[in-house]
């Protein structure tokens, strides 16, 4: 069973939808919706967080399961916590070297 609720969006990106529905590749602002969430959701995010890059500007970053094992292995290496090795690393770009 599907279940309806409200979206607030940008106008640049209800107009992107807009076309995208008008152009036939999705049916409906819904059916596109779905498919970039459904999608999304397969990503094998394994955490998100909250950054705080600076004052008032926050963004959500995504942690994919080699990701955490960067941030694992650095913690481990450099004797700190997952959390610090987190904030360190996405800072700088996660790498598997790292």
């Amino acid at each position: 069973m599907k279940e309806r609720f409200s979206v607030s969006m940008d106008t640049e990106l209800i107009e992107w939808l807009d076309k995208a529905v008008n152009e036939k590749i999705f049916s409906s602002r819904s059916h596109a919706l779905e498919f970039f969430v459904k999608q999304f959701s397969s990503l094998g995010i394994k955490k998100m967080v909250l950054m705080l890059w600076s004052q008032g500007e926050a963004e959500p970053v995504f942690i994919s399961s080699s990701d955490m094992g960067a941030i694992d292995s650095f913690a481990k290496a450099n004797n700190i916590s997952r959390d610090e090795a987190a904030q360190i690393l996405i800072r700088k770009g996660i790498t598997d070297e790292a």
